[in-house]
């Protein structure tokens, strides 16, 4: 038995590169290999057969007895000694053999001619699986039962290291088949270390660059990453790193693989059909997979296989914890984190903010340290080709604002806020309810926490009913908190949260909470009656699942670290749990006269010329309308009058009230004009 030795083991999956020294060394030990098969090729097909240049190209009588006779399966060197090779790239004997059979014509031509004669056929210069049987079996029960290392199943084929066949021979026998290195097979032993070149647009090799230090993580998590880089030192670890800031989550991911000291394989997560040559391409590296952002349905079954991997997702997937997937979960970024990535962040582009101005803004938006990089860029950016009289925490909060609203425009409306206090009229009780809604929200966290009067709870909700009828000033109020507040008002739809399948609401629901609190604004729920209703006694499934939605909403509101008012013009339609859940219930009831008096007072800006005749305190008395209202009247009648002049006239006035009236469906109270006019 001849035994070739000097083919390297595979230690701990990774596949090492030989050498060139080492793989001529390997051929000159097959060159004994293939000088025994010489002999026993002569001896097997006769001398004057091997020496016809026509050999192989048909078959003469001695021939046919020679192979009627001969037993069926029986390697070419059987009975003078086979030959071993030692593994390379963790493969069997045999399967290195074939690895081995399949480079050497790469290298030198003379395997190809050598080939031929050995498979008497001069047209076949490959190796056939027949050949590799031949040379490396020791009797026909051994070649019959390493066939199936040559199936499309088996190592060599689904490591895409050997390709079998190809079109032209599909139908041949197996043992027929030739055999030929995979391109990128033949590439790494021939001294190329660069990429797999299919997979050049869905994956990158690259050496990781990133320190666990200089990331704006919580202590605990840092040590975690650091960790787990110490693992991947070794030859298995399998990460799954979840949050919300996906930049965030790739920098933990490089970190991780630059502590490690090995390679990062970078796979596009749409890449799932180059499975297997990622999975080969990790190993022969010795590289760590990364994959960002992830469908981890999809690829489960491929990060299975890969012993080094880490993968960033939204959520922690329950499938990759059944793996044995590590969990890494990077929290929103807390007050201290954000406050200090503001002020890095200012400090690196030459943004001039002082230390409360930073805490200000980390206060004020629950933005991602990524998110916050980018406000401070865009804000210098304002900063140089904008308004300069503009001040830069002005500019940051702009930016801010516009970064927090991102998530929120997909499930609710922005409110623009054009409403001052003195704008608005309400009784005084309701402005002194809303001033005290204002102060709540802006010194909660000098009250609850400077002061210790939290007391076990971690949430920051506050929720406020706005109840009255339609036109009282309730949005207009509400713009004002927010303006106050200095906070972008957000309207939900309710054509975005209702729906009449089963789960769907509650998911909405979430998603509207979820995009408030990351982007810290006020939500406002114009017509709370139809989500917040009262809860019915259970009829049918309908009414279980509609009480399960109530339910849902009133934990999630509980939950909500922010700001959350609810108008409606039906309060004694409302849910009495979701009513004591209530930091504020102000009621905006419909202006008595004096109040009406001073919104016909306010309502015509000082541009507009009004009849000398025009009797407001009369339009008050004989009017009962709402602000929204009165304002619909003075808007008409300012159109009627500039199409017949340029001053609003008593009669326009009414003619407008009138068709408020129409509009309401009510009877037109104390009319001095005519009904025909």
């Amino acid at each position: 038995m001849t035994v070739v030795t000097g083919i390297p083991r595979s230690g701990g999956g990774k596949w090492p590169v030989p050498k060139i020294g080492e793989i001529l060394g390997w051929l000159e030990q097959l060159d004994d290999v293939l000088d025994l098969a010489r002999a026993a090729a002569q001896e097997r097909y006769g001398v004057g057969p091997a020496s016809d240049p026509y050999r192989g190209l048909y078959v003469g009588l001695d021939e046919l007895d020679r192979l009627v006779a001969r037993a069926p399966g029986v390697p070419l060197l059987a009975g003078a000694g086979s030959a071993e090779f030692g593994p390379v790239l963790g493969l069997s004997s045999v399967e290195s053999a074939a690895m081995l059979l399949a480079l050497a014509p790469e290298i030198d031509g003379k395997y190809g001619r050598i080939y031929g004669y050995l498979q008497d056929d001069v047209t076949r210069r490959q190796p056939t699986v027949g050949l590799v049987l031949d040379l490396f079996c020791q009797d026909a029960e051994e070649r019959l039962s390493c066939l199936e290392l040559f199936d499309r199943g088996a190592r060599l084929r689904a490591d895409h290291l050997i390709e079998v066949g190809d079109d032209a021979n599909r139908t041949w026998p197996l043992i027929a088949q030739p055999l030929r290195l995979d391109r990128q097979v033949r590439r790494l032993f021939l001294g190329g270390g660069d990429l797999d070149e299919r997979l050049a647009s869905v994956a990158r090799l690259s050496e990781a660059v990133g320190d666990v230090g200089s990331l704006p993580l919580t202590s605990a998590v840092a040590a975690q990453v650091s960790a787990i880089a110490t693992l991947l030192k070794g030859q298995h670890a399998r990460v799954q790193v979840t949050g919300r800031d996906s930049r965030l989550l790739r920098q933990v991911a490089e970190a991780m693989v630059a502590g490690s000291g090995r390679p990062m394989l970078t796979v596009d997560p749409t890449s799932c059909q180059h499975a297997e040559l990622i999975q080969r391409e990790a190993r022969w590296q010795q590289a760590v997979v990364v994959a960002p952002s992830c469908d981890v349905d999809r690829w489960c079954e491929l990060l299975g296989e890969l012993d080094l991997v880490v993968v960033t997702a939204p959520e922690t997937s329950p499938a990759m914890l059944s793996m044995g997937f590590l969990p890494v979960v990077v929290p929103p970024a807390d007050l201290r984190i954000r406050s200090s990535r503001w002020l890095t962040a200012a400090q690196e582009v030459g943004l001039e903010l002082a230390a409360d101005e930073v805490d200000s803004l980390a206060r004020s938006y629950r933005l991602s340290t990524s998110d916050i990089d980018d406000a401070v860029r865009m804000a210098r950016t304002s900063a140089t080709l904008g308004d300069r009289t503009v001040s830069s925490p002005r500019r940051a909060a702009e930016a801010a604002g516009e970064l927090a609203a991102r998530g929120v425009a997909t499930v609710a409306r922005q409110v623009e806020l054009c409403h001052r206090w003195e704008d608005l009229v309400f009784p005084r009780d309701t402005t002194d309810q809303l001033r005290e809604l204002s102060n709540r929200v802006r010194l909660q966290t000098e009250v609850l926490d400077d002061w210790g009067m939290r007391r076990g709870s971690t949430s920051n909700s506050l929720h406020a009913l706005f109840s009255g009828p339609s036109g009282t000033g309730k949005t207009a109020a509400a713009q004002i908190v927010a303006g106050e507040l200095g906070l972008q008002l957000w309207r939900v739809e309710l054509s975005t949260v209702v729906s009449k399948y089963i789960g769907e609401t509650e998911k909405n629901l979430d998603r509207i909470f979820t995009a408030a609190k990351t982007a810290d604004v006020v939500l406002i729920f114009d017509e709370a009656d139809a989500l917040f209703g009262k809860r019915s006694a259970v009829r049918d499934s309908h009414d279980r699942y509609a009480n399960v939605e109530i339910s849902y909403l009133l934990q999630r509101m509980e939950e909500h670290d922010g700001v959350t008012i609810l108008a409606t013009n039906l309060r004694t339609n409302l849910d009495e749990a979701f009513l004591r859940r209530l930091a504020f219930d102000i009621h905006f009831p419909l202006p008595d006269e004096r109040d009406r008096l001073l919104i016909w007072q306010r309502v015509f800006p000082p541009q507009v010329n009004l009849a000398a005749d025009l009797d407001l305190p009369g339009l008050a008395a004989r009017h009962r309308l709402s602000g929204g209202q009165i304002r619909n009247v003075a808007v008409a009648s300012a159109y009627l009058a500039r199409t017949e002049g340029d001053t609003v006239q008593a009669h326009h006035v009414e003619h407008a009230v009138r068709r408020e009236y129409q509009k309401l469906g009510r009877p037109i109270e104390g009319s001095s004009v005519e009904e025909g006019r």
